[in-house]
């Protein structure tokens, strides 16, 4: 696992540099749009090494380009789980893992089953 974290690692910045270097334009606009909504989602991945290393690179992506919040896709991405996840609150016992759909991307993703992991992971979102 550690020689994994390293390669990840190695990737994510060689990749972040090239994005760094990339003239503002279009297309990057597009790539760091479509990383980051990946990114959110990923937040919610049932396995918590994924959920980390999502919150990790969501980080360096707001220090870079502290406008990606701001994008339209990123802002609904974000929006949509965060209030999927304010109405899981509010159920009294721990889901079965179900799936979850975005409301405005209509895009699904499995939600994590404790009721624990998910107020955490609402807590670092809206944080």
């Amino acid at each position: 696992l550690n020689g994994f974290n390293m390669l990840n690692e190695t990737l994510f910045n060689e990749y972040f540099q090239i994005l760094e270097k990339m003239c503002p334009c279009e297309i990057k606009e597009k790539l760091i749009t479509l990383d980051v909504s990946f990114l959110l989602k990923s937040t919610c991945n049932l396995y918590n090494v994924i959920r980390k290393k999502a919150f990790q690179y969501l980080e360096k992506y707001n220090s870079k380009f502290p406008y990606t919040l701001y994008l339209q896709q990123v802002l609904f991405t974000f929006l949509d789980i965060v209030g999927a996840l304010y109405n899981e609150l509010y159920y009294p016992f721990d889901s079965l893992s179900h799936i979850l759909i975005l409301p405005h991307s209509k895009e699904r993703i499995i939600l994590t089953t404790e009721k624990r992991k998910k107020q955490k992971i609402f807590l670092k979102l809206v944080k």
